[in-house]
């Protein structure tokens, strides 16, 4: 019988034994290959929230997207629908689409869920807002901690504000949180993969974070004008 790999089982290979030869450490490739968080990423990731005293929490981007990421570009904002339709564009295996308007390869993208910094009564939030990268003061200054001054390493910088903060106006809908979410946490250079809904909440409750979701994952936090 005959042994095969998928293209995107040889890219994931390809990026974990890259950023190991560049010297990421065990821990971040293992974090990086359950979280799918490109592996530079993961490090800086750790390392930033360690520095800075900070708490990140961000949905997991889809399965093998990791070896991906920093080869394509994120998905940005206006990549979300076809030019002059209602029509979604969504990504596919591994994270990767290709935008039927401007033929575009790109990746997930990494979606904040909230950011919070270590203050004498425990953390406080970092309202992120909605706006895109280059439009949002505090996602560009997250992008200018994490992700600048790293030459060479693959990257995917933050592109707009975090699903917590996301007040939806009247007729538009939230993301929500689906049953089987997998989030990713660093506190303060720890890092903890947070399988399924239930887990992620008791994180939440664990460090003392507003968690603006019912039991079944419907966005129940103050609405926008």
């Amino acid at each position: 019988m005959a042994l095969t790999a998928s293209m995107a089982e040889i890219a994931v290979y390809n990026m974990l034994r890259d950023a190991q030869h560049a010297g990421i450490g065990p821990g971040d490739l293992a974090f990086a290959t359950k979280s799918d968080i490109g592996p530079w990423d993961v490090a800086a990731l750790r390392t930033g929230t360690a520095r800075f005293k900070m708490l990140l929490i961000m949905r997991c981007p889809k399965k093998q997207s990791v070896g991906f990421q920093g080869v394509f570009g994120p998905k940005r904002m206006e990549h979300a629908y076809q030019k002059g339709s209602d029509k979604r564009v969504v990504t596919g295996e591994a994270g990767l689409a290709v935008h039927p308007d401007s033929g575009e390869i790109f990746v997930s993208d990494y979606d904040l869920m909230g950011v919070w910094e270590r203050s004498a009564y425990g953390y406080s939030r970092i309202d992120t807002g909605s706006k895109p990268r280059g439009e949002n003061p505090v996602v560009d200054k997250l992008n200018t901690l994490f992700f600048d001054n790293r030459p060479g390493e693959n990257k995917s910088p933050f592109q707009h504000g975090g699903q917590d903060d996301f007040k939806p106006p009247a007729g538009k809908s939230h993301p929500n949180l689906k049953l089987s979410e997998s989030c990713a946490a660093f506190r303060e250079g720890e890092m903890r993969h947070l399988a399924g809904i239930d887990r992620i909440r008791a994180y939440y409750y664990e460090h003392q974070l507003n968690f603006p979701y019912d039991h079944s994952g419907n966005y129940n936090g103050p609405r926008g004008d």
